[in-house]
């Protein structure tokens, strides 16, 4: 128990916490331990409960990196099932990741995926490359794709869209969602405003 003198120990909070929920958050709780909730607090995400844990996703703790939620986006749509490594973001970070991390993305940026078949392991560490490997993988439960086809409207538009350079609106929205989290801007940015 906890005494009015005493700090509580973790273990104290955690059965004091236990004991306060009501019905629904322990289900909630349960559920995400069974990786059958989709959260930013999950740590498995399984979509059927005989699923092996298909791929590792290395994503950021606060779960607002936009590169990172694309891919997690991806990942629900397709339902492949993963299990979630939260690493610090570099602006946070800096040089302190994790060395097993590192090993499997050497420059340490977000999101980094590894894909695990069974027959073969392989790790992709840039947003739109996992996209597209995802993509290849299969069609959503609806038959679709994420990715448009090549010289299609809707590819030219999301080439506008994402793949225009520093001009695309996700390189704009990455760069003033930076200048919040950091306060910083490379010189060029200062020029281009």
């Amino acid at each position: 128990s906890i005494s009015d003198n005493a700090l509580p120990s973790w273990e104290d909070l955690e059965k004091l916490l236990k004991s306060q929920q009501i019905p629904v958050e322990k289900s909630f709780r349960d559920r995400l331990k069974m990786g059958s909730e989709h959260s930013a607090l999950a740590k498995i995400r399984k979509f059927s409960p005989s699923d092996n844990t298909f791929a590792t996703f290395y994503k950021d703790a606060a779960s607002w990196c936009p590169y990172c939620q694309k891919v997690w986006i991806a990942l629900e749509e397709k339902q492949i099932s993963y299990k979630v490594v939260v690493v610090d973001m570099n602006c946070y970070a800096g040089s302190s990741k994790p060395s097993d991390f590192l090993k499997v993305q050497p420059s340490g940026s977000l999101p980094c995926v590894v894909f695990n078949d069974g027959t073969k392991e392989f790790a992709i560490g840039e947003s739109n490359d996992i996209l597209a490997a995802i993509d290849e993988m299969k069609p959503t439960p609806k038959g679709n794709y994420l990715i448009p086809k090549e010289n299609s409207e809707e590819m030219d538009y999301m080439k506008f869209l994402c793949d225009d350079g520093r001009k695309s609106l996700e390189r704009r929205l990455f760069s003033e969602w930076m200048l919040y989290l950091t306060g910083k801007r490379k010189p060029v940015e200062y020029k281009e405003r």
